[in-house]
């Protein structure tokens, strides 16, 4: 005997692997049951008391609807929802996101912007925006989501299980941010809001801001009897950031290299030193003063004439502006090519010097002054038509969205004409300390250098533009009678494109090889150091350089350089048909679910550079490849063999996330060299490179007591194949000239070596468990209304290894674990929220992982990030009578405890010793604000 289902399910799993879950779910159902025997010994409610109407706000009210929308999911999901309208309380979505089970954010700049999805990094990911997936302005396809004001963001449902009907999916995970729907609100409501926000820093650089603010207002209505809805909202942020850093550049040991003739008379050991003791090569520290400024905006239109059909049109727009300018000392103190010498060296146990007094020569000691621009756009617009038919629904579904951004990252150097040393105390935990021994804030001894020496000035200037068009029809039918109970199916094509300049701009001083500053042109800035105003410094003792393609170049042609492999393009157009059936079976232990399939053809266009001979190649690449994504989810409710409210979910699933687009680039980067038989080698994109591809499968135990409570205990299992990773093979290159560096008469050999990412045979796992949960601790207690704990612990592990080339390019011993791997991932959140009075405080932890950044070249590079807990306060009083109703004041505290943000390197040649990178410190953000609703 079957009924109809009044859910609407997603996609899932029906086979269950071999991994063993005992001692998670023994562990979970004892705890289930004990909850479950606390809701049911709450005493029956009779009489007037149960005619009481109780309307829930606030936190209490977001957590109750979150959980309401993950039991009725036929996925595996985490869903936030809005404590009310335009009310998600942080800087950007991505801090809500990081606070659930399973997901991580990283921080960049002391924001959260990239979301890590069960242990695997960002690109692994996809993310929709209103149930389409989205562009973005970062370097690759994963979002940045410090792009989305939260206080724009109505819901985000995190589906760790695919659903073949979703627009697109990943391999991670995929989160769907949905923005309000007008005609689901009651009436007019809105709201305004302002909060002020101090950093706690201080003002670091001269002529900079400590505070700021926020300001957002949102405003829905309906007419025409409810026909016509209308939702309109606005947020601005005007964030100061004030960040002290520190940098290592590195840890060597000086002996060390594949070819001692590079260091002049085979010797490499520095002098001081002896073979096999490692020093620090060099350091940077400074501070930077960030202004950031950003707008959004969301509109809906919805019309529903009748029951039967209905029309919306959604936009979004943001731009985000960021100016910062940074005063920096730096020296070069150690390795090959460095000149350094070492008095009376102390080396610990592990041969690590951790205190001596270096000396370097002239132009070692370098004062930099930093100003950078930055602007982002992101504009999304679709318009979604639904009409019903009986028992049929057609959708009509048309969107387009683009993302843009702009760069200026403009850098000049003063240096000391006279060698100098430094007292040098390195942590091998921590920040190094250097003691120079001149003083570095005289203006008449750090003087403006010319380039190609200690330093130069330059300018850095990315362009990105992403857009992507998408069509969409769909058709369901729901049946009355029978198991399945909904089937629905239908087709999208897409069209995306995205095209990455990464120029530079090099500047000579006018007045000579070195320039004294003026007073006019100084500022303050770090302590003990001069600082310099970088704009006046250019328009004051700088003129054109040279720009040419050639690093030697010496004619200015008014364009920028332009280097061959951060000069490229990549479109695709994707066809996926899909099909879903959904299913309801009414037995002893009701059974219901969904199965459904994807079909996905994707023709992809490279566009990119070869670089051969001092000249220019265009290149291009072309692929197409098909893929077949099963799915199936199922869910068991146990409610009348275990206790109400428990039921256990299965997914099984093929999965797919495409490859970064930067690898996809065309072209190569390369050189001949001196001796027959004239081999090339480079490094370049590869236009043929596939997805990573993976069976998945999930199992989640779960108890529901309550409206504001659940325990459960998942664990999943991804078997990856097709990896990716950077791997040396042969390239034709007999269509290159033949450079310069060839004699007359003789050929390059036609297949070279190219170093550049390709999918791999091999393959590996991704797996790990979650324990999540939220306790309403008003049901144990009458006395204890009002406070709750919600809270997570994920533990990930995984086979894979990102593999890639040492700094010689020469070897792929170097590995390091899946990026964005945390293998312990922690969330938990004590509120109180009761007759107006709210108070929380939550914490989240990741260990170390592996994440992609940029290098000072511009160039991806694997970092090691170190363990992080952030800690954030909210106190807050709603008044919810008198003449101040719909009046409610908040005070919040990010980073409560000034969590640094720390990475770690290995030591050249030597892997297994990591030492200290970056330490770098945001300090706290403190905000006042007030909120006014109304309707």
């Amino acid at each position: 005997m079957s009924k109809p289902s009044k859910r609407h399910p997603q996609a899932g799993d029906t086979r269950s692997p071999t991994f063993k879950m005992r001692p998670i779910a023994v562990a979970c159902s004892g705890l289930m049951f004990i909850a479950g025997a606390a809701y049911a010994a709450e005493p029956v409610v009779t009489g007037d008391a149960a005619m009481e109407t109780v309307v829930v706000t606030g936190l209490r009210h977001s957590i109750e609807t979150s959980i309401a929308a993950k039991k009725e999911s036929d996925s595996i999901v985490e869903v936030i929802t809005a404590e009310d309208i335009g009310k998600l309380p942080d800087v950007s979505i991505a801090e809500n996101l990081a606070r659930l089970p399973g997901l991580t954010a990283q921080r960049v700049d002391g924001r959260s912007q990239s979301i890590s999805i069960r242990g695997m990094g960002p690109k692994y990911g996809v993310t929709l925006l209103n149930n389409r997936e989205i562009v973005s302005t970062g370097d690759d396809r994963s979002v940045e989501y410090d792009q989305f004001p939260s206080e724009l963001i109505n819901s985000a449902t995190v589906y760790k299980t695919p659903d073949a009907s979703l627009s697109a999916m990943g391999l991670a995970g995929t989160v769907n941010m949905k923005t309000i729907r007008p005609l689901d609100v009651k009436g007019r409501r809105g709201n305004v809001s302002f909060r002020g926000e101090y950093a706690d820093n201080g003002k670091l650089n001269s002529g900079t801001d400590d505070i700021g603010g926020r300001f957002s207002a949102s405003y829905i209505d309906q007419f025409a009897d409810n026909t016509i809805g209308i939702a309109l909202g606005f947020a601005h942020l005007d964030n100061p950031g004030q960040e002290k850093y520190y940098k290592s550049w590195g840890w060597q040991d000086n002996s060390l290299y594949p070819n001692q003739g590079w260091c002049g008379g085979g010797s490499c050991v520095s002098p001081g030193l002896v073979a096999g003791q490692t020093a620090i090569t060099g350091f940077e520290r400074g501070v930077t003063s960030t202004d950031r400024q950003r707008d959004g905006l969301m509109g809906v239109l919805e019309w529903k004439p009748s029951d039967n059909f209905s029309s919306m049109v959604d936009l979004y727009y943001s731009k985000f502006d960021q100016k910062s300018i940074q005063s920096e000392e730096q020296a070069f103190l150690g390795g090959m090519w460095s000149n350094a010498s070492y008095t009376n060296p102390v080396a610990n146990a592990q041969g690590v010097i951790t205190s001596a007094t270096v000396s370097v020569p002239a132009n070692t000691a370098a004062l930099l002054s930093r100003y950078n621009k930055r602007k982002d756009e992101t504009f999304a617009i679709g318009w979604n038509n639904e009409l019903k038919y009986d028992k049929w629904k057609f959708g009509v579904d048309l969107s387009y969205s683009k993302a843009k951004r702009d760069e200026y990252n403009g850098q000049q150097v003063a240096t000391l004409a006279a060698p100098l040393s430094y007292l040098v105390n390195a942590s091998t935990t921590g920040i190094s300390s250097f003691t120079p021994s001149a003083n570095l804030a005289d203006p008449n001894l750090m003087q403006l250098f010319a380039k190609w020496n200690a330093g130069s000035a330059r300018a850095a200037t990315p362009h990105i533009v992403d857009d992507m068009k998408a069509f969409r029809l769909t058709a369901e039918r729901a049946f009355e009678d029978g198991v399945i109970t909904n089937v629905s199916g239908g087709v999208s094509y897409t069209e995306r494109s995205k095209d990455v300049k990464r120029a530079e701009e090099y500047y000579d001083l006018v007045g000579g090889p070195r320039v004294t500053l003026a007073p006019n042109v100084l500022t303050s800035g770090q302590s003990g150091v001069l600082a310099w105003d970088y704009q006046k410094a250019l328009s004051a003792y700088y003129g054109p350089g040279y720009d040419a393609y050639s690093p030697h170049g010496t004619t200015y042609n008014g364009q920028p350089w332009l280097k061959v492999g951060r000069f490229w393009g990549v479109e695709e157009k994707v066809t996926t048909a899909f099909g879903k059936a959904s299913f309801d079976v009414d037995m002893k232990i009701p059974v219901r679910g969904n199965v459904g399939v994807q079909y996905i053809h994707t023709n992809s266009h490279s566009t990119g550079n070869a670089w051969a001979n001092s000249q220019v190649i265009p290149a291009t690449g072309d692929h197409s490849y098909n893929d077949v994504l099963p799915s199936l989810n199922v869910i068991f409710d146990l409610g009348n063999v275990v206790s109400k409210g428990t039921m256990v979910r299965f997914g099984a699933a093929k999965e797919m996330a495409r490859p970064p687009m930067e690898s996809m680039r065309a072209g190569i980067d390369g050189s001949v060299g001196n001796l027959p038989p004239f081999l090339w080698t480079g490094k370049g994109g590869n236009p043929d490179l596939e997805p990573w591809r993976a069976d998945a499968y999930d199992i989640s135990l779960e108890k529901y007591f309550g409206k504001r409570s659940y325990l459960a205990a998942a664990y999943f299992f991804k078997s990856l194949k097709n990896p990716i990773y950077n791997q040396k093979g042969p390239i034709d290159v007999s269509s290159l000239p033949t450079p310069s560096n060839v004699p007359l008469g003789a050929t390059p050999f036609p297949i070279g070596t190219i170093t550049a990412p390709a999918n791999g045979t091999n393959s590996g796992f991704v797996r790990g468990y979650e324990l999540s949960g939220s306790l309403d601790a008003g049901l144990f207690a009458p006395s204890l209304d009002g406070f709750g704990f919600t809270g997570s612990l994920s533990g990930t592990d995984s086979s894979i290894q990102e593999r890639g080339a040492n700094i010689y390019g020469d070897s792929f011993t170097t590995t390091s674990p899946l990026e964005g791997l945390s293998g312990i991932v922690r969330s938990m959140t004590a509120y109180y929220d009761h007759n107006g009075f709210s108070a929380r405080i939550s914490q989240r932890y990741r260990s170390s992982f592996t994440a992609i950044a940029r290098d000072q070249f511009g160039d991806p590079s694997l970092t090691k990030i170190l363990s992080e807990k952030i800690v954030d306060l909210q106190l807050g009083y709603a008044f919810e009578t008198g003449q101040l109703k719909g009046l409610s004041v908040l005070f919040q505290v990010n980073n409560l405890t000034d969590e640094p943000y720390k990475t770690a390197v290995s030591a050249v040649d030597n892997p297994n010793m990591v030492l200290p990178e970056k330490y770098n410190k945001y300090g706290r953000q403190f905000l006042l604000g007030a909120t006014y609703k109304f309707q």
